[in-house]
């Protein structure tokens, strides 16, 4: 068990290093915002302006 141990937090520092990466945070600015295709389902779309919202007010993306 000790081994496994070991691996898994080696596995989990080599993770937090990669997503502190210069390069990975190139290629996520990069990336679109993720968008959610329109499908005329009017309570997701109602749900959707609430998160937007909220995620305006405490500083997130638009």
């Amino acid at each position: 068990m000790n081994r496994n141990r070991e691996r898994q937090e080696t596995l989990v520092a080599e993770i937090r290093r990669q997503f502190g990466a210069a390069g990975n945070a190139r290629y996520l600015r990069s990336l679109p915002l993720f968008e959610v295709p329109r499908n005329g389902n009017a309570a997701f779309e109602t749900l959707l302006k609430r998160v937007d919202r909220a995620a305006s007010e405490q500083g997130g993306r638009p």
